[in-house]
């Protein structure tokens, strides 16, 4: 590796990583994040000065925003922050439970827009819960692969409770993949 010195007393690495003289912080390739001297997990996102959190979990990176762009406040909300990102995500629960939510939700007429309750008219509680009659419909087609009319009574009934019974990751982007293209 050859390096270079420039007008800061920085090294230049040839391998598109800038490299501070003590070798403490680096910026990345595409020249958007900067590791922070000195404090494992700290990054600061170049072109909007915001300080964020990065930690490896079971493999994989994840970043959260610290919501400052002050280096001692992003170092005092660190340590709680990385500990938010290494617990175990809260089980989002089944397709069922989701849809009996916004079932309940629709059929109460209001929704929660911008932090505030706003009534929904009577047409439009009927429009969103044929919808979600709809999905359902369509989504049970999707995984038995056979249309509602070609279902029947029983063998409906069976694919909406396990679709009902499906936990949310189960959905794979292959599952949408195929939704989609019916």
């Amino acid at each position: 590796m050859t390096l270079t010195k420039n007008n800061d007393q920085t090294a230049v690495a040839m391998s598109n990583r800038k490299l501070t003289a003590s070798g403490k912080t680096s910026i990345s390739k595409d020249g958007k994040w900067k590791t922070c001297l000195g404090v494992p997990g700290l990054m600061l996102y170049i072109p909007s000065g915001q300080y964020f959190a990065r930690v490896k979990v079971k493999g994989v990176v994840r970043r959260a925003s610290l919501g400052t762009d002050v280096f001692s406040t992003a170092k005092d909300k660190l340590a709680g922050k990385v500990g938010e990102l290494r617990k175990d995500p809260v089980p989002v629960g089944t397709f069922g439970d989701g849809c009996n939510k916004y079932e309940q939700e629709t059929r109460n007429g209001y929704t929660n827009a911008k932090k505030r309750l706003v009534r929904r008219a009577p047409l439009s509680i009927v429009y969103r819960l044929r919808c979600l009659e709809d999905l359902r419909r369509s989504l049970v087609e999707c995984l038995s692969h056979k249309s509602w009319k070609q279902l029947n009574e029983q063998a409906r009934k069976d694919a909406l409770a396990r679709l009902d019974a499906l936990e949310a990751g189960e959905i794979t982007k292959k599952v949408c993949g195929e939704w989609q293209t019916r």
